[in-house]
């Protein structure tokens, strides 16, 4: 029965991804104003009612497109708070694999920016919430090494959200076989946020 239950589940969790990944494609293509549920529905070659038995709206749908970003912006950022790096190697590690996390989950970052004003106020108070808890552990790191005499840096907060921008807003000018390659993004932006934290 257990292994019933699971197969049951994966195959939920299965569907209401593939939901997210359309809806996603269609919202980067063409906004949120300008893609309704049925071009979803038609999209997937499916009814409309396949998706309402998974979100209650295009609203709640739009959420959990907005929150794959964070989520695993949050995911990266816990597993290289768990190593033992001292703090300019975890700063190094994961400005590199937010770049690849930016890059991987580019539509989903800039469905978020371009239409956050169309979530609910708790919707979008819960997404800020986790930036919030991101800019947190970020500046953690950044006092870390201000104590271990790696980082001169006089308002860690500001520097994490300067950084924290920096990496961010490659999803607006990032473009797949550009100048450098993703590895070389990814090591040139982490060279700046410790250039930028060293100080002289």
């Amino acid at each position: 029965m257990a292994r019933k239950e699971k197969f049951r589940d994966e195959v939920a969790a299965f569907k209401r991804a593939r939901i997210v990944d359309e809806a996603t494609r269609l919202f980067y293509a063409h906004g949120y104003q300008g893609t309704t549920l049925d071009d979803i529905a038609a999209a997937m070659g499916v009814t409309k009612p396949f998706i309402y038995d998974r979100f209650d709206n295009k609203t709640d749908l739009l959420y959990e497109v907005c929150e794959v970003g964070i989520n695993r912006t949050l995911e990266v950022t816990d597993r290289v708070l768990a190593s033992d790096l001292p703090p300019d190697q975890r700063l190094d590690r994961l400005v590199r694999e937010l770049v690849r996390v930016v890059i991987d989950e580019q539509p989903h970052i800039a469905v978020y920016f371009r239409e956050e004003t169309y979530l609910t106020p708790r919707q979008s108070d819960a997404i800020h919430r986790k930036r919030e808890d991101f800019d947190r552990k970020l500046a953690g790191i950044i006092r870390d090494g201000v104590r271990a005499q790696v980082f001169d840096v006089e308002d860690p907060e500001l520097a994490s959200l300067a950084i924290g921008g920096m990496v961010s807003w490659i999803f607006t000018w990032h473009r797949p076989h550009g100048r450098l390659g993703d590895e070389e993004l990814a090591a040139r932006m982490a060279e700046f946020s410790l250039r930028l934290l060293r100080g002289r």
